[in-house]
């Protein structure tokens, strides 16, 4: 049996349907707490590397969030949300993130959105 966690997943601006608590299956959420550093290595000739690391920032997440559809009307909030707002609120038990909700879609009873992090606000 998977776990199920509460996101919120809101619009900073005024609008009566741009909010809702949702549920997300283990993986989607588990994906949500990794990150990776602004790191390349380049192989040199005698054998070593050279690493050019630029340090982390919460700002290289994206969020790929699967959400079960509760009701008929979750894959047309989502759709409405992209096509909408450059920017939503993403609440999690690991922080609150403002982020561009980038795309969408829905299989199977399934609806993916993609969001990518802009900034962690708490």
């Amino acid at each position: 049996m998977s776990i199920k966690r509460i996101i919120g997943i809101s619009t900073f601006a005024a609008d009566i349907v741009g909010g809702r608590t949702l549920y997300l299956d283990q993986k989607s959420y588990d994906q949500m707490a990794s990150g990776r550093r602004r790191a390349t290595r380049t192989k040199t000739l005698d054998g070593a590397a050279v690493v050019y690391d630029a340090g982390f920032a919460v700002a290289d997440q994206t969020f790929t969030l699967d959400l079960r559809a509760t009701d008929a009307t979750l894959g047309a909030w989502v759709a409405y949300i992209v096509k909408t707002y450059n920017l939503i609120r993403i609440s999690t038990t690991g922080g609150v993130f403002s982020c561009v909700p980038s795309s969408w879609e829905e299989t199977n009873g399934v609806v993916t959105l993609e969001a990518l992090v802009m900034e962690q606000l708490a």
